[in-house]
C-alpha cells in the first residue's frame, strides 16, 4: 500500500459501532508526522500506566508505615483493620459514578480530577493521624478520588487501542499498579529511617501533582480531540477501535441487570479478597516470621515484581491467540482460570510455612498465575463494555472493592483472634475458586449492550495474502 493511500476508502461511511475488527488482518499505519517521534496511543498508555503507579503507591504506602504509625499512637490490630479498610468506603461510592461520568464527558477530565483530589487527601493524612474521625474522613475521601481510576483508564483505552493491541495494552496500564506497589514498599522504609513515616506521604502525594500538570497537557479523551497525534494515526485508530464516542445514553439497568457484567464483577470480588489482604498485611505477615521491617518490606516487594512481569507476558500471549483466531470469551476463561486456580493452589501450603524465604517463593508463584485473571475478568469489562466499558468497570470495581472493606476486617479480626494465618488463607482459596467457576459459566466476549453490536469473535483463521489492502468488515453479533 502507498504511504499517501487513504487508510480507509473516502466512501466507506464506517459506523464505529458496526465495525468488527479483525485482528492481524489490519491495514500497516503510515509514518507518522507528528511532533513527537512515537505513536500518540503509546503516550496514553504511559500516561495511564503512571496514573496506576501513583494510586497504589499512595494506596500501598500506609501498609509500611502504619508499622510506626501503630507504635507511635498504640494501634491495635483490628483499629488497623478499620484503618486500612476505611478507604474502600470512598472507594466504593465513586466507581458506578466514574464510569458513568467518563463514558458521558470522557476519560481524561475524570482521570484528571481524581488524580489531583487523592494526591491532596494522601498529603493530609499526617496532619489529621492523632483524630480518629478526621483520619476516617481523610481516608475516605481518598478512595473518593481513587475510585474514579481504573473506570476512567478503562474508558480511555476502548478509544485508544485496537482490539489486537487490548489485552497487551490493558496488561501495561495494570503493571503501573504492581509497579507502584513495589516503590512503595522499598521506598517508604527508605523515606521512614531518613526521615518519618509523614513524608511517606507528603512526598508520594506530591507526585500526583506532577502527573497532573503533564496529563492535562498531552492527554486527551479521545484520538480526535487530541492536539499531538498525526492524521494517520488518528485514521488507523478510528478504523479499528470498536467504539470512538462518547455515550448519550447509557443502559444502566441492562448493564446492572447483565449476567455477562455480574460474572466480571463476582469475578472481581474473589480476585480482590487476596489481592487486597496481601496489600494490606503482607508486611505484617512477614513480621511475624521474625523478619525486620526492612526486610519485610524487600519481601512484600518481590511478587509485585514477579506481578509487574507476568502481567505483560500473559497480556502478548492473550492477544497472541486471540489474534489466531481464537474466541475471544474463551481466552477470557481461560486466562481467568489459570489466573485463579494457581493461587489458590499456592495458598494452601502457606499456612504451614515457617520460613520467610519459602513464603515469599510461594507467594511470588501465586502473583505469577495471578498475572493471567487481569486478561480474564480484568479486561473483559471493554470486551462486553465497549461504548459503556467506564460504566461497566465501574460496576465490576464497586463489587470488587467491597472484598477490600470485608477481608481487612476479617483479617484483622481472625489474626486477633486465632493468632494465626491458616483461616485467613483457607478463605482467600476458597474465594478464588469461587471466582473461577462464575467467570466460566457466565462471561461473554463480545458487546452486550443496544447499539454496541461489534462482533469479534469467531475471526477467521486464515487471512488474505495482501494483508496490507484489507478494511474493516462490517458484521452483526448473532
Amino acid at each position: 500500500m502507498d504511504e499517501s493511500s487513504p487508510l480507509v476508502m473516502p466512501d466507506a461511511k464506517l459506523k464505529y459501532s458496526s465495525i468488527a475488527v479483525v485482528p492481524g488482518v489490519f491495514p500497516k499505519e503510515a509514518p507518522r508526522r507528528c511532533c513527537f517521534p512515537w505513536r500518540m496511543r503509546s503516550t496514553m498508555l504511559i500516561l495511564t500506566f503512571m496514573s496506576n503507579l501513583i494510586c497504589y503507591i499512595d494506596r500501598t504506602n500506609l501498609s509500611i508505615a502504619i508499622i510506626p504509625m501503630a507504635a507511635e499512637h498504640n494501634w491495635s490490630k483490628s483499629y488497623q483493620g478499620i484503618v486500612h479498610s476505611s478507604f474502600f468506603y470512598g472507594y466504593l461510592l465513586t466507581q458506578i459514578l466514574g464510569g458513568y461520568l467518563a463514558d458521558r464527558v470522557g476519560g481524561k477530565a475524570i482521570l484528571a480530577a481524581g488524580v489531583i483530589w487523592w494526591s491532596i487527601m494522601t498529603a493530609l493524612t499526617p496532619v489529621v493521624v492523632s483524630v480518629t474521625a478526621l483520619l476516617m474522613v481523610v481516608r475516605i475521601g481518598m478512595g473518593i478520588g481513587e475510585g474514579v481510576n481504573f473506570p476512567a483508564c478503562l474508558n480511555l483505552l476502548s478509544r485508544w487501542l485496537p482490539l489486537d493491541e487490548r489485552s497487551t495494552g490493558m496488561g501495561f496500564v495494570k503493571s503501573g499498579m504492581y509497579c507502584g506497589s513495589i516503590l512503595a514498599l522499598i521506598l517508604s522504609p527508605v523515606i521512614i529511617n531518613h526521615m518519618s513515616w509523614h513524608w511517606c506521604f507528603y512526598l508520594f502525594g506530591m507526585t500526583g501533582v506532577v502527573w497532573f500538570a503533564v496529563f492535562v497537557w498531552l492527554g486527551s479523551s479521545t484520538p480526535q480531540s487530541n492536539r499531538y497525534i498525526s492524521e494517520q494515526e488518528k485514521a488507523y485508530i478510528l478504523a479499528h477501535v470498536t467504539t470512538s464516542r462518547n455515550a448519550t445514553q447509557i443502559p444502566l439497568i441492562k448493564i446492572l441487570t447483565s449476567p455477562a457484567v455480574w460474572a466480571i464483577a463476582l469475578a472481581w470480588f474473589c480476585n480482590n479478597w487476596g489481592w487486597y489482604t496481601w496489600l494490606s498485611w503482607q508486611p505484617s505477615f512477614y513480621k511475624e516470621l521474625g523478619v525486620s521491617t526492612d526486610t519485610a518490606s524487600w519481601l512484600s516487594a518481590l511478587p509485585y515484581v514477579v506481578m509487574m512481569l507476568m502481567v505483560i507476558i500473559a497480556g502478548t500471549i492473550s492477544d497472541y491467540l486471540i489474534g489466531r483466531g481464537i474466541d475471544v470469551a474463551f481466552v477470557r476463561k481461560m486466562c481467568n482460570g489459570i489466573g485463579m486456580i494457581g493461587p489458590a493452589v499456592c495458598y494452601a501450603f502457606l499456612p504451614a510455612v515457617k520460613s520467610a524465604e519459602v513464603a515469599v517463593t510461594i507467594i511470588s508463584t501465586a502473583f505469577a498465575f495471578n498475572a493471567f485473571a487481569v486478561m480474564g475478568y480484568g479486561v473483559n469489562s471493554i470486551d462486553i463494555g465497549n461504548t459503556y466499558a467506564g460504566t461497566v468497570t465501574g460496576v465490576g470495581n464497586t463489587v470488587g472493592c467491597l472484598a477490600g472493606v470485608v477481608s481487612n476486617l476479617y483479617a484483622g479480626y481472625q489474626i486477633e483472634r486465632t493468632g494465626n494465618w491458616g483461616i485467613v488463607l483457607y478463605t482467600m482459596c476458597g474465594t478464588y475458586v469461587l471466582g473461577t467457576i462464575i467467570f466460566a459459566i457466565l462471561a461473554k466476549g463480545t458487546p452486550q449492550f443496544e447499539g454496541d453490536d461489534v462482533a469479534y469473535s469467531h475471526i477467521p483463521s486464515k487471512l488474505p495474502p495482501d494483508t496490507d489492502s484489507v478494511e474493516p468488515v462490517s458484521r452483526k453479533t448473532s
